[in-house]
């Protein structure tokens, strides 16, 4: 009320709330027997407050963007949906928290590798949601460390990864005529069994493994299957 130019004055028996700027009496209020003031008003209005529901859209789809929103609204495509205006300032927090990302580690000065196929980076992805032509819902993918050359394996199974990998390895060095010195991988299931070590173990391949939790250490094939997907 004092913000709005106003100044009020209690009393003992009562309390003026008179403005400024006009030098006018606003309002006029009395002191109970409970030392409570009550205004007096000549009318009784009600005040409706209107809450702006563009935020209350914004998370019930799952955090839609507002510009989709927008699109829906434009294109009548949801029943009764009401005006959204696009915030300018604000900033959902929920959004911002789930984009972020880890900072990467440091990139080497010093290449790895200085001829192809000394080193390869697997990734084992999905399932997906959505599935190819030949229902395939899962992919592997493979990158020489040198060339960044990328290989995509499309899997039905998790279980046909290994298979893959053998055909993968014949095709490569039978074209290129190099042999793969190692492999970088995250500890996943069928890229860590004992059927793989020992084919690597057999075929003199090194077999290297990021710690559980850092996906930073295989950079390489990790920015590629975002890229993927």
């Amino acid at each position: 009320m004092c913000e709005k130019g106003c100044e009020v004055l209690f009393t003992a028996k009562d309390c003026k709330i008179k403005n400024v700027s006009l030098g006018k009496l606003v309002s006029k209020g009395i002191r109970t027997e409970n030392n409570v003031y009550i205004l007096k008003e000549e009318r009784e209005e009600c005040y409706l407050s209107k809450y702006d529901e563009s935020w209350m859209w914004h998370r019930r789809p799952g955090h839609l963007h507002f510009d989709h929103l927008i699109k829906l609204k434009n294109r009548a495509a949801v029943r009764d949906f009401p005006e959204i205006s696009k915030p300018r300032d604000e900033v959902c927090k929920p959004c911002q928290m789930g984009k972020l990302t880890r900072t990467q580690f440091k990139s080497k000065s010093v290449p790895s590798t200085n001829k192809p196929l000394q080193l390869v980076h697997l990734d084992l992805c999905g399932p997906s949601r959505k599935e190819c032509t030949s229902k395939e819902k899962y992919f592997m993918l493979v990158i020489d460390d040198y060339s960044r050359l990328t290989w995509v394996e499309f899997l039905k199974e998790k279980s046909e990864a290994f298979a893959q990998f053998k055909f993968f390895k014949a095709l490569t060095e039978n074209q290129t005529g190099r042999k793969i010195k190692a492999i970088k991988s995250d500890r996943g299931g069928e890229l860590s069994s004992r059927q793989f070590k020992d084919f690597c173990d057999e075929h003199g391949i090194r077999k290297e493994y990021t710690i559980v939790g850092t996906p930073q250490q295989n950079g390489v094939v990790e920015r590629h299957n975002r890229t993927v997907q």
